[in-house]
């Protein structure tokens, strides 16, 4: 993505003769691949100590917001979106809040 931002700025700047163009031109492109660079999602997946070692995997921008996102879809699996007591809610709490270390 980058090399073709550079391409197409080295085009564009044969065009472009004036020096406060390239410089819009440049800020442009370079706006537009921080963007792309910023919404880059990644999958994580995260282990939980359950009877059958329940698995989560999260698509987000970064390992903590895709923590919070399997912890709460951990609690909705295991309390299977049903309010389960407050002694097994915090059971589940407390799984969906210490996923196993690989």
């Amino acid at each position: 993505m980058l090399l073709l931002g550079w391409f197409i700025f080295g085009v564009l700047t044969i065009w472009f003769t004036n020096d406060i163009e390239k410089a819009i031109i440049l800020n442009l492109l370079a706006t537009i691949l921080s963007t792309a660079k910023a919404n880059a999602e990644e999958y994580y997946t995260f282990r939980y100590k359950t009877a059958d070692n329940l698995k989560v995997t999260a698509r987000a921008e970064n390992r903590h917001i895709a923590f919070t996102k399997a912890s709460k879809l951990c609690y909705s699996i295991l309390s299977k979106d049903v309010y389960p007591g407050e002694e097994k809610g915090l059971e589940y709490i407390d799984i969906c809040s210490n996923p196993i270390k690989e």
